[in-house]
């Protein structure tokens, strides 16, 4: 062995190796393979650690391709550790996340419908089929008020989703609204099940509120970006309703002329010759079985001169940057890190005007995007900078769309790039009111969580309690549709936002200049005093720095 690297002469020539030069990969010995349950579209796993052996370096320290948080799939995590001389040596771990199984927690039918209940897993399961049992439960009556199609289980034979039909009787019998209560069971095999493995199916006999949403397509693009030479563009309106006829009117900017009829479901236009900006168009839709009362949802649709680019779930994120197909999942900001944003199954995310506007791929902005031109990214709204408070972690700005029932709450998890600050507050903006504290009550509601390098616990997950905790990097909230952080204040079948999270501005000491008439408090401005040459008027010195004291005395008692 005249390299002393462990083979013998003989053993490298027969393997063709150079019996002079150390050509001997260290030897790797991988952790043992591991099977974990997902917590949330991220799981931070303990995958431990490898070992690697050199005969003439001893012992070296492994590393792994991929240290995770990992999305629930299968991995193959290869760990290498290379010597003094730079020969490689790989052992391999394999990894199991296991995926959680959820169910739309709401939803509505009518009699002499099949209505479907859709479980659906956050990722690809290791095997097929996934059987989930089903109970059933409630106010309605199984076998009376209507029966199951199939099995008292559901399976998923392939992809992310199954489905369970459920047969209403019509029984020309006015009951009121019955409930059917849905709960998952534990699946056998392939999968877990998740916090939100409830549902309530409402029966409605009786006229209820329609579920809206509008979606924007140009040719085969969606998503509200057109292009002013891409052609026709459709803004397309669904109503979800059990019962009830509907008749709708549409209202536009008046720069867009629509090319369709006034009662369609679809508005059209021809962005040709359009100024690059946002175009508001609304439908405002009435239903024949409430009287004196209409419904309404707008969007906002960014032409401009240059291409669009894909975006084929119309979410506002593009697909080169779109890490995920689920409707109910979409990134902070794509171009920044992999963190998503999560909320409850059955809703679809979207990013808000006015991150659209900014070119953000996700829903994450800053507080001075809001200031500069508002929730739609039009003009200096005059109110957008929050005076008293800074948002260190940004403002999230998002619409939530397809809620089954108008006026139910949904829940959102937000993971964090740093841990809440101390003493911090939720804080809301409308252009109505500008930036007001989010309200909290029995539909609203702020809660916070320890997380690991962008992995949060699962929507709903017991791990989070009320409040803002300092040093948390998980957020939770609990948003209403029409309810009073709302920001079209409108029960419609939609949410929309901005919030952040906010701490207290620093307070400054009024800039005095004794040859000036300008002075004042200054957010992040920078205090102090600035003395010319001339006479000096200690009067006035004196009334700014009692001033300044009734402004720290002022944010005292704001904060206590």
């Amino acid at each position: 062995d005249a390299d002393q690297d462990g083979l013998s002469n003989l053993e490298e020539y027969l393997e063709g190796k150079n019996p002079n030069l150390d050509d001997v990969a260290p030897f790797v010995t991988a952790p043992a393979d591991l099977i974990v349950e997902s917590e949330g579209p991220l799981t931070a796993v303990n995958i431990g650690q490898a070992s690697a052996s050199d005969v003439l370096d001893g012992g070296l320290v492994p590393v792994v391709d991929n240290p995770g948080p990992y999305k629930p799939g299968t991995y193959e995590l290869a760990w290498s550790a290379t010597d003094a001389a730079g020969n490689s040596g790989t052992a391999v771990q394999v990894l199991v996340v296991i995926p959680l199984v959820s169910v739309t927690p709401l939803g509505r039918t009518t009699e002499g419908e099949i209505y479907e209940i859709k479980a659906t897993l956050n990722g690809v399961p290791p095997e097929y089929p996934v059987e989930i049992p089903i109970t059933l439960e409630g106010t309605a009556e199984l076998g009376e008020d209507y029966f199951t199609v199939e099995s008292s289980s559901l399976t998923i034979a392939s992809g992310l989703s199954g489905v369970m039909a459920l047969s209403i009787t019509n029984d020309d019998l006015n009951e009121g609204v019955e409930t059917i209560n849905v709960m998952l069971g534990e699946p056998v095999s392939g999968a877990v099940r998740s916090a939100a493995a409830t549902s309530v199916i409402s029966i409605i006999e009786t006229a209820v509120a329609p579920a809206l949403k509008l979606s924007v397509r140009q040719g085969d693009q969606s998503g509200r970006n057109v292009s002013e030479s891409g052609g026709t563009v459709s803004v397309m309106l669904s109503i979800k309703d059990p019962n009830g006829e509907h008749s709708i009117e549409w209202f536009a900017d008046n720069n867009l002329v629509g090319s369709s009829e006034a009662s369609a479901a679809t508005f059209e236009f021809d962005p040709a010759g359009l100024l690059d900006g946002g175009y508001k168009v609304e439908a405002v839709v009435t239903d024949s079985g409430i009287a004196d009362e209409t419904f309404t949802i707008e969007t906002l649709v960014r032409v401009t001169a240059e291409a669009v680019e894909a975006d084929s779930d119309g979410d506002g994120v593009p697909d080169s940057k779109d890490t995920s197909s689920e409707s109910n999942v979409i990134a902070v900001d794509a171009d920044l890190s992999e963190a998503v944003v999560t909320a409850d199954q059955g809703v679809t995310l979207i990013i808000g005007d006015a991150a659209q506007s900014n070119g953000t791929a996700g829903l994450v902005i800053s507080e001075e995007t809001i200031a500069a031109s508002g929730v739609d990214g039009g003009t200096d709204p005059g109110n957008g900078d929050d005076e008293d408070f800074d948002y260190p972690l940004g403002v999230y700005d998002f619409t939530i769309q397809d809620l089954a029932v108008p006026g139910q709450s949904v829940r959102i998890v937000i993971p964090l790039s740093v841990g809440i600050p101390a003493d911090a507050v939720f804080r809301k903006y409308t252009e109505a009111l500008g930036w007001v504290d989010f309200v909290i009550d029995e539909n609203n509601a702020v809660a916070s969580a320890s997380g690991n390098g962008g992995a949060c616990p699962e929507v709903g997950s017991e791990r989070y309690v009320a409040g803002l905790a300092a040093g948390d990097n998980c957020l939770q909230i609990t948003v209403q549709d029409g309810g009073l952080n709302d920001a079209d204040g409108s029960m419609n079948g939609e949410y929309k936002d901005p919030s952040g999270i906010a701490e207290a501005a620093p307070v400054q000491v009024p800039v005095v200049n004794v040859d000036s008439s300008s002075s004042g408090p200054r957010k992040k401005g920078g205090g102090g005093c600035s003395v010319s040459e001339g006479q000096v008027d200690f009067g006035f010195l004196l009334l700014a720095l009692l001033a300044g004291i009734g402004l720290v005395r002022k944010r005292l008692l704001r904060i206590a």
